[in-house]
This record gives structure tokens, C-alpha cells and sequence, in this order.
């Protein structure tokens, strides 16, 4: 009978078998936990210090401690001691650490990690894996490079095959980077290669038309691909739809809700909400509601959007920071009402305990100067001094 410490769990991942000893399964499961690549195990156990070294980073979850750990192994020409799969964690581990906002600074940084790493597993003969690739897809697509997605999907093809994650992830690159129309030439190769799109596969899609200003498209997209009908279509969308049973998600609604919010059309975007969602019997998010909440605003429909306020706190949702941004930017740049727009910042703090951004205050600051009030900005920029205030840089999203 073999001991406990020969005792391996093995998994079936790809084409390839992986074994989890006993003595990295709480290292791995800790990890991966928070990670796309939840099945990805450990080849062994970490018998070496090399990779003792590697897993106690991969712990703490900390993309620069887990840099500082790769590089000092680097430097003592230790890399070669890692496996296949060690390296793959450590290569996905390196991203924003706010994925909602981020620095370009900090951008920069993650991706000269990444391409120094990449070029490391090449040189060092590591297998580079399809999930590897993806990762890359989403941080350059996230970042709105997608010259670089495009530069990696052709090492991707030569390499490996894509699979769904990889045609999603690089039609959102395309839309992110300005690029909608190749998102259809995407949707192309998937048919070519029998790869069948799921529901964010059309949500994308949508933001394709609605990045476009393309509405008309956009709807009749969501029609042929979510809507059902009696008459069977002919249309590849459709008769993909039928078969995989696609639905629409918060996610589908959102999209659509900005689509028709960014060209003012406050009246259609609230029978997406009051109409089509109960429809489909999907229930609103917090993304739903401030989509909702940011387009009211930006066209004055502010009695709309404190009912769809209550109508957020009614169904169990709590406001988040960007919730109020929307409404506290209404009442000081767009209403000129510095008063107003400060009880609404005592309300997120005091009632919801969510604590102002510095571009709130420095919002309702510009309305008492613009007025003439120099002792009133000067005791709101005060507080902010004193107060332990969030300093975010801009989203990204």
C-alpha cells in the first residue's frame, strides 16, 4: 500500500495529467481559490526550495511580492527548478491589484512583468498553455491594447487552440480598443472553427453595436439571439441560440441600458428595465441600477433616478461609491448646488458608511469658488484634509 506521503490526487486537464501531493494541496486550493484556473493543479510536491519559494509568494497573493520572490530566483539561475505549472501561476498572478481602477503607471509595469516572464518560459522550454494566453488576452484587452491581443492571438494559434474563453476574451479586446468591427470577424472564426459563442459571447457583441452607436443592429441582435419565436430563423445566430438555450444576464441588460443611455434615450432605456428584465425574469444588480442611475443624471432626469434609488434599496441593494458619484457630480457641476450635493455625501458616510471620493469634494470645492464662496471651499477642502478620504485613480471601465 503506498504511504501517505507518496499518496498523489490526480487531475485530467487539457491533454495533460497533473498530481497534487497531499503536502501543496492547502497552498494550491488556497490560491486558486480566487482564480480562473481553479482546476490547474501542482505536477508535485514542492520538494525543492525553488519552488517552497514560489508557493509561500503565491500565498500571500501579492503580485509584487510574488515578482520579488520570481526575480531573486531568477538571479540565482534557479528558475529551471520550477515546474510547468508553478511557472503558470506565477505568470497569471500578475495584474492590477484593483481590476475597476488602476493606474497607467501601474499598467506599464504589469505588462513588462509579463512579457519578461513569457520570454523566460520560452527560453527555459516551459509549455506555455492556452490558459497563459488568455490571461495575456485580458489584461492587453482590459488595458485597450489590442494590437498586442492581436499579437498574441497569432502566437496563440500557432501554439495551441483557442478555446471559448480565448474568442471571448479577444472580441472584448476588440470593442475595448476601439475596434468593434473586427468583434464580427471574430464571431467568423468562431463558426469556422465549430467554437459555439455563449452569453457573453452576444453581450459583446452588443457592445459592439452599441460602441458603434449602432442601436437598431444592436436590437435586432438581441432579438434574433435572445427572443423567442415560433418561426425558426435561418440566421447563425439564431440557430446557435436555439440550440445552446442562450439567456440574457444582468450583464446583457446593462450593455443595453448604456447603448441607449449614452444617446439620451431615457424612455427606451426604462423599458429595458421595467419591461424586458421582468420579461426574462432577470433582477437588477448594482451595474443595472447605476447604469440607470448615470444616465438620468447626465440628461437631468434626477426625479428618475432617485426612484430608481429607492428602487435598488427596495429589492436589498446596497448604493455603492460610484452610485453616488453620479448623483453627488449631478447636484455640484451640473445643478450648481454645493449644498445638496454635500448631504448627499454625509448620507453615503453617515447611513451607508461608503466614504467619499476626493473628486466629490473637489466637485462641490469648484461650485463655491465658481460662487464666489472662498470660506465655504476652504472648510469643505479642510475636511477632506482631515478625513481619511479614498484616492482612487479614474476607472478604467
Amino acid at each position: 500500500m503506498a504511504s501517505n506521503a507518496l499518496f498523489k490526487r490526480t487531475f485530467l486537464v487539457g491533454n495533460r495529467v497533473h498530481t497534487l501531493s497531499p503536502s501543496c494541496k492547502k497552498a494550491y486550493r488556497l490560491y486558486s481559490s480566487r482564480h480562473a484556473f481553479d482546476k490547474y493543479a501542482l505536477s508535485s510536491a514542492p520538494e525543492n526550495k525553488p519552488q517552497s519559494t514560489i508557493l509561500q509568494a503565491l500565498r500571500t497573493r501579492n503580485p509584487n511580492t510574488i515578482w520579488k520572490k520570481y526575480s531573486e530566483l531568477e538571479a540565482s539561475d534557479e528558475l529551471k527548478s520550477l515546474s510547468t505549472e508553478l511557472h503558470s501561476l506565477t505568470f497569471q498572478s500578475l495584474k492590477p491589484k484593483n481590476k475597476k481602477a488602476y493606474t497607467t503607471k501601474e499598467m506599464e509595469v504589469v505588462k513588462e512583468r509579463l512579457f519578461h516572464i513569457y520570454d523566460k518560459m520560452k527560453m527555459t522550454g516551459v509549455s506555455i498553455d492556452v490558459r497563459d494566453y488568455n490571461h495575456m488576452l485580458k489584461f492587453f484587452g482590459r488595458a485597450r491594447d489590442f494590437a498586442t491581443c492581436s499579437r498574441i492571438w497569432q502566437e496563440l494559434n500557432r501554439a495551441n487552440t483557442p478555446n471559448i474563453y480565448s474568442y471571448n476574451l479577444y472580441m472584448y479586446a476588440a470593442v475595448r480598443g476601439g475596434q468593434s468591427s473586427k468583434a464580427f470577424e471574430i464571431l467568423d472564426s468562431m463558426r469556422s472553427a465549430n467554437v459555439m459563442p455563449n452569453t457573453f459571447t452576444y453581450d459583446t457583441l452588443l457592445k459592439a453595436h452599441g460602441a458603434s452607436g449602432e442601436l437598431v443592429k444592436m436590437d435586432t441582435l438581441f432579438a434574433d439571439v435572445f427572443v423567442q419565436s415560433e418561426k425558426a430563423s435561418t440566421s447563425f445566430l439564431s440557430s446557435i441560440a436555439l440550440n445552446q438555450s442562450v439567456k440574457p444576464s444582468t450583464a446583457t441588460f446593462t450593455t443595453l441600458i448604456d447603448a441607449h443611455g449614452t444617446t439620451g434615450n431615457i424612455e427606451g432605456m426604462m423599458h429595458i428595465y421595467r419591461n424586458m428584465m421582468p420579461q426574462y425574469n432577470v433582477k437588477g444588480d448594482i451595474h443595472v441600477y447605476n447604469a440607470l442611475i448615470r444616465w438620468c443624471c447626465q440628461y437631468g432626469q434626477i426625479a428618475t433616478a432617485k426612484k430608481i434609488f429607492f428602487d435598488m434599496e427596495s429589492t436589498g441593494i446596497k448604493p455603492n461609491v460610484v452610485t453616488f458619484n453620479y448623483l453627488v457630480r449631478h447636484e455640484a457641476l451640473k445643478q450648481g448646488r454645493a449644498g445638496a450635493a454635500y448631504q448627499i455625501m454625509q448620507l453615503m458616510q453617515r447611513i451607508y458608511n461608503v466614504r467619499p471620493l476626493q473628486s466629490m469634494y473637489n466637485a462641490i470645492i469648484k461650485v463655491h469658488m465658481k460662487h464666489r464662496r472662498p470660506e465655504e471651499a476652504k472648510e469643505v477642502f479642510r475636511e477632506w484634509q482631515t478625513g481619511q478620504m479614498v484616492r482612487l485613480p479614474a476607472s478604467r471601465e
